[in-house]
């Protein structure tokens, strides 16, 4: 779902729900953690650990010392209080990259999960509760992630500079293609590969066909299919929602089969149902989101 106030406030409210369930001296032995953590250290060989491996170190010390005070590794751990880091590593992973040394935390929070999973056994209420919140949160950021990558926003691996890369060019990517697989899915994202190898034929024909003609309706939807499949006009992330309104497009099966079905064979028919679809979805007409992609584009 979009990130609303009403969606954030509703994942609030799951985890208040669960922490209702949590007895404040609920604990676990946070075994699989501490064995985490040890397993990143003793992987950091270096004499002169970099900026980013001295914070990451700092943190794994932080949360050593936290889980095993003096060193006793067999005390049980506050349940909340690794619930509560659980969500602190959520802000400090940087999710929308594979790569780096704060994604190392993944396996330390990954494990937090696994311990956690225990006391789930001893309190089935509380981890059914626990369960909910955590896939409202996650379903949220799922969707956010999508929104980056779809509005072209993405970090340059070897500059680290944040540059727009259509979407036609992300998925001749293979990283960032198998970071959107995993993120849509297999079969969603067969059909996204599927229409934009058509879309960018299409798009290629229009540009070689002169003179091209047709009502606005028809025009707008040739314009916009071949825009969001080759990126001609920055998408504008402020006038029209950028990565939001496309997620609610290519993550929508009808409009990728209308949308692959136009670009095949671009009719007035066909494109009055697709403007309709993609009104339904984004409350917007094909010809509205192309003024304000060609005006983005412009700046």
């Amino acid at each position: 779902p979009l990130k609303t106030e009403i969606v954030e406030a509703d994942i609030r409210n799951n985890y208040k729900n669960a922490k209702n369930l949590l007895p404040s001296v609920a604990a676990i032995k946070p075994t699989k953690t501490l064995q985490a953590i040890k397993d990143i250290k003793a992987n950091l060989k270096t004499f002169s650990p970099a900026k980013s491996e001295e914070a990451l170190l700092a943190t794994l010390d932080d949360l050593e010392k936290g889980m095993a005070p003096l060193g006793l590794s067999n005390i049980p751990a506050p349940v909340e209080m690794m619930v509560g880091t659980k969500k602190s590593l959520n802000e400090t992973i940087k999710w929308d990259k594979s790569e780096g040394t704060k994604n190392l935390l993944r396996g330390v929070q990954k494990s937090l999960l696994d311990d956690i999973q225990e006391y789930k056994k001893v309190n089935p209420a509380w981890g059914k509760a626990f369960d909910k919140a955590e896939r409202s949160f996650e379903a949220t950021a799922k969707r956010e992630k999508l929104d980056k990558f779809l509005a072209g926003k993405i970090e340059d691996p070897t500059t680290k500079e944040v540059a727009y890369i259509p979407l036609a060019k992300l998925l001749n990517d293979k990283k960032y293609a198998k970071q959107l697989e995993n993120t849509l899915g297999g079969q969603q994202f067969k059909k996204l590969k599927d229409f934009t190898k058509v879309a960018e034929a299409m798009a290629t024909a229009e540009r070689n066909t002169p003179n091209k003609s047709g009502t606005g309706p028809f025009m707008a939807a040739l314009g916009l299919i071949g825009s969001i499949a080759n990126g001609d006009f920055i998408t504008p992330l402020k006038v029209i929602g950028g990565g939001a309104v496309l997620t609610e497009l290519l993550t929508n099966k009808r409009f990728l089969n209308l949308a692959t079905k136009f670009a095949k064979e671009p009719t007035e028919p066909l494109a009055k149902k697709l403007n309709a679809l993609i009104k339904e979805n984004t409350g917007m007409t094909s010809q509205a989101l192309m003024t304000g992609l060609k005006s983005q584009g412009g700046e």
